[in-house]
């Protein structure tokens, strides 16, 4: 029988866990917000008055959180180098897991989350957002009706002009890499989520260092709150691949922080045996009576897709929904990240194994 209330948490309260997170539990019915954790006080302080946590409740050490709090869920928002730890000791101590993407440094590290999850009997779900989107979702049940056939050729990517974050995104060691993991994965997962998620076989790519810290006029640039005052950059600001699928489909794409270009925001574009369609602006393509017709949706877009994804989550644990981001389905993204880096350093094709 699900809970009557659920007691929650967020670890880091910077920018996602503010923007998605927190409005998501405190909007939710049956969901208490019980506790906080960053490691930096005053952003805490700040966060926890907003958001009505009294002091007692804030932490700067999640252990002590998970050991004094009686959690039921948490999400965890921090830098990619802490998702691991945070979320395996999280589902030890017997409490839910939302992790945000990319769900960990790699492939390994996941595999080993959703293993974790398994023996703890607890749920790990991952912030894929746009598979909520109103123009997705409705894509997504297109393709679920058999409206496009066999999609056997995608493009996919998210390309900025000039965006490169400072901070920990560009420290690989804290990050795990540059667009590619950091913004390039919504985009990877979100394709793949709308082709049917088939089993990819191989990847070939590329990836680019060209800009690195630049300053240029009229451009804001986006800081991680914390995390290599240094200044390092050592990871791609562009990378592009080629990924093939055991169901003999292919993807192009492409991602950047910068590159002299026009910006492109988050794109798919399907391509099947009896229709195609663009995201954003949704837009269908086919065939109606041997004549080439092309169709528009009309949705209403202001779903609010950071909140839906927490709700989800916790209408999944009260049994109402079905969730939609298993942590286990973070695997294959996961395997496609590798395997473009490893492409990109070796300059080989990479074959990729299913994971059991």
């Amino acid at each position: 029988m699900a809970k009557t209330i659920y007691r929650a948490a967020v670890i880091g309260v910077g920018n996602i866990g503010r923007q998605a997170h927190l409005p998501g539990y405190s909007s939710c019915a049956g969901v208490e917000l019980a506790a906080i954790c960053d490691t930096n006080p005053e952003r805490l302080a700040r966060v926890a008055e907003q958001y009505g946590v009294d002091k007692e409740h804030t932490y700067t050490d999640y252990r002590q959180m998970y050991e004094k709090e009686h959690l039921d869920v948490v999400s965890v928002c921090t830098p990619t180098w802490a998702h691991y730890d945070q979320t395996v000791d999280a589902l030890k101590q017997g409490i839910h897991v939302m992790c945000e993407k990319p769900t960990a440094m790699n492939t390994e590290e996941t595999v080993k989350m959703v293993k974790a999850a398994d023996a703890a009997g607890k749920t790990l779900a991952v912030g894929w957002n746009n598979r909520f989107r109103l123009d997705a979702t409705t894509l997504r049940k297109y393709y679920d009706a058999g409206l496009f056939g066999p999609i056997y050729y995608a493009k996919s990517g998210w390309l900025r002009r000039r965006g490169n974050p400072h901070g920990w995104f560009t420290k690989k060691e804290l990050s795990g890499g540059g667009p590619l993991i950091d913004c390039g994965v919504h985009a990877l997962d979100l394709t793949h989520w709308l082709m049917g998620q088939p089993q990819p076989i191989s990847v070939t790519a590329s990836t680019y260092c060209k800009f690195g810290n630049y300053d240029v006029d009229g451009i804001g640039q986006y800081w991680a709150e914390s995390g290599n005052e240094e200044g390092v950059f050592d990871t791609e600001d562009l990378a592009s691949a080629f990924i093939k699928f055991a169901n003999g489909a292919t993807m192009m794409y492409d991602v950047s922080w910068a590159y002299n270009g026009r910006n492109t925001g988050i794109y798919t574009q399907l391509h099947g045996e009896k229709a195609g369609a663009d995201l954003d602006p949704l837009k269908i393509y086919g065939e109606v009576e041997r004549n080439i017709v092309d169709f528009e949706p009309h949705l209403n877009l202001q779903v609010n897709a950071q909140e839906k994804k927490v709700h989800n989550f916790i209408a999944s644990l009260r049994g109402e929904e079905t969730l939609l981001c298993p942590g286990y389905e973070s695997i294959v993204i996961a395997q496609i990240v590798d395997a473009i880096y490893e492409s990109a350093q070796t300059g080989e094709t990479v074959k990729i194994e299913p994971v059991s």
